[in-house]
């Protein structure tokens, strides 16, 4: 009788630790941005993709999948024209708009604000900070300074 309360105990803490280890690892939605998503991306295909995400959109403006695509096809497309930097920066907008506390989109928010040298992107990287730990999040030299503590 022994060996099967130990038993069950090793098998219920072993259970609770596969989900208090799943949910310490938080996992973004899609892809994150960096300069090497626009080496892997071409215009011409976020063109194409675009016009199907907004499709997907009509039909259900809630979907998360399709929110964050539409901001990552709009990144690579505002990559080659900066009239799509807006639009880029009102898809990340849409998507928080819904879903506030997503680390990851911060995240990506921000990195559309310093690669564009639009708004300030260390409010969003902070932010991001504050929902996901850092150590989750992509690295990045460029954000070093939104982290430097005040003398």
């Amino acid at each position: 009788m022994k060996f099967i309360s130990i038993a069950f105990t090793v098998c219920f803490l072993t259970i609770l630790n596969l989900q208090v280890s799943a949910k310490d690892k938080p996992t973004p939605k899609g892809e994150m941005l960096s300069i090497g998503y626009l080496s892997t991306n071409s215009f011409a295909n976020a063109l194409l993709k675009y016009k199907e995400i907004e499709d997907a959109l009509k039909v259900n403006s809630t979907d998360q999948t399709a929110l964050w695509n539409l901001g990552l096809s709009y990144f690579v497309i505002a990559n080659n024209d900066k009239n799509y930097i807006n639009r880029c920066l009102a898809a990340w907008d849409n998507y928080l708009r819904l879903y506030p506390n997503d680390g990851f989109a911060l995240w990506n928010r921000g990195f559309v604000k310093h690669y564009f040298n639009v708004g300030t992107p260390c409010a969003d990287i902070q932010a991001a900070t504050q929902n996901v730990k850092k150590k989750y999040l992509p690295k990045s030299e460029d954000f070093k300074n939104c982290f430097k503590k005040k003398k």
